[in-house]
């Protein structure tokens, strides 16, 4: 059944490319891309591990990615009827002017953000061990502690604090903003701005002082997207270049070569098995949902509603103490397991596992539809010119592609789905809200020039004209 999956799996990941204009950035593409990698390092690693895939896990697997084609067909036919001129895709090409001073003061604040967090980090070893260690150690406790042992961790009362909190909220956001600026102006003009070339590194040592390498495919899905989308996208009947394939594929290795690299800097033991390694981050997950389903008992009792798919909403409250904090949410259903033949499988079961576990098989259509809906009807926001934008001035400037932004940023979400349920962990959280205010509010203030409210324009500075690249 594995082989059979595979292959449907690569029909369906064929059909969405042509059906969806051969763009690569279309959600159902990436969707169905996704899962036919994971699906080929499970075919790879098969005999080695004894994956044998059921047929219920494959209908889930091949049902989600049905979904996702079926409602971007339906969404397409909207927009021919509704806009059927409407195909000419969106030009991003325009440089985007952030003052030096603005990136200088976010810079202040990372550079705060970062000097606290190390300290935490320190403190918090100490309470733990009694002693002083280095930063790598305190980085791989802090790593252990939040995510698997949360009970030692709460013992302990150490935070970073309320100085922490605050530059955080300006530290997790803006700079991303940055970076979206500065890979598109380098686009547009073959230029390095070095106060945002800073800003970018500051986000670097942020995510190496994290201990999670999460942060580092989120930046990196991002800014390949960014440069799909700004720089190869297609219109409609034309093809993408052959070339930009080349350098993705190029680039991911460079990427895995990195992330495994970071293991020791972020004071973990690297891999023994490289082949067995990449089994259990990129295989494992669908055998392991599979194990699960052919175990029996699909469904558990939750005491909230959707209790592990909105684990990390409910945690906010339980921080706040507005849920009880007893109730286990995300990383209780989480165990390491083996597969058939007793190997190492991880702790990741892909994103159906907890709509199973909350909803059972009765939540895998609603709850993949509403991730289907919400990525097409943002990526349609990124594909097409408005009809003001279509007939602007060449020398007019556009406002900042904050739908670009947010759908490139969010990418990483989509991509992981064959890994863990990552756009409801999160998009369903109060992280992201405040995410969204931050960002677009920095937007209309120090990008565009202007806030919009209602039929009511703020205008806080009038921007200047550039040329289309």
């Amino acid at each position: 059944m594995l082989y059979i999956l595979f292959i449907c799996t690569l029909l369906l990941l064929t059909f969405s490319y042509v059906i969806f204009d051969r763009d690569f950035s279309h959600p159902s593409f990436i969707f169905c891309l996704a899962f036919a990698f994971f699906e080929l390092v499970c075919v790879a690693f098969a005999n080695a591990n004894a994956v044998t895939i059921g047929p219920e896990t494959a209908m889930i697997i091949l049902g989600g990615m049905m979904i996702f084609i079926a409602f971007g067909v339906f969404a397409k036919y909207l927009e021919q009827r509704t806009c059927p001129g409407n195909t000419e895709y969106r030009s991003e090409h325009r440089y985007i002017d952030l003052s030096n001073v603005i990136v200088v003061l976010v810079i202040i604040c990372q550079l705060i953000t970062i000097y606290v967090y190390i300290r935490y980090l320190h403190r918090l070893y100490i309470a733990y061990y009694g002693k002083a260690g280095s930063l790598s150690a305190c980085i791989n406790l802090c790593d252990q502690l939040t995510k698997f042992n949360t009970d030692d961790y709460n013992a302990l009362k150490v935070r970073p604090g309320s100085l922490y909190n605050r530059t955080n909220l300006i530290s997790s956001s803006v700079p991303y903003l940055i970076i979206f600026t500065l890979v598109n102006n380098f686009i547009v003009r073959k230029k390095i701005n070095v106060f945002q070339l800073f800003s970018a590194a500051l986000v670097a040592v942020r995510i190496y002082l994290s201990g999670a390498r999460s942060a580092l495919l989120i930046l990196f899905v991002m800014i390949v997207l960014q440069v799909y989308i700004t720089k190869y996208r297609k219109p409609v009947g034309k093809k993408s270049g052959a070339g930009f394939v080349i350098k993705i594929f190029l680039a991911t290795l460079a990427f895995g070569a990195v992330s495994i690299g970071l293991l020791e800097l972020m004071g973990r033991s690297g891999p023994s098995n490289i082949g067995h390694y990449l089994y259990v981050y990129l295989g494992a997950p669908i055998d392991n949902l599979d194990n699960y389903i052919q175990g029996g008992s699909v469904m558990m009792k939750d005491t909230l509603f959707g209790q592990h798919t909105f684990g990390r909403f409910y945690e906010y409250f339980q921080q706040k103490n507005l849920v009880d904090s007893s109730l286990g949410t995300v990383t209780d259903v989480l165990p390491f397991v083996k597969t058939a033949n007793g190997n190492t499988a991880g702790n990741v079961f892909t994103m159906y596992y907890f709509f199973l576990i909350d909803f059972g098989y009765a939540g895998i259509v609603p709850l993949t539809l509403i991730i289907t809906v919400f990525y097409t009807i943002l990526y349609y926001k990124t594909r097409y010119r408005s009809n003001a934008a279509a007939g602007m001035s060449r020398t007019r400037a556009e406002s900042f592609p904050y739908a670009v932004f947010i759908y490139t940023y969010l990418a990483n979400n989509l991509v992981m789905t064959p890994f863990s349920n990552r756009f409801y962990e999160d998009v369903v959280s109060i992280a992201f809200l405040k995410f969204v205010i931050i960002t677009g509010l920095f937007t209309a203030v120090f990008i565009n020039g202007r806030l919009k409210i209602g039929n009511t324009n703020i205008i806080f500075f009038k921007k200047k004209n550039y040329m289309i690249s």
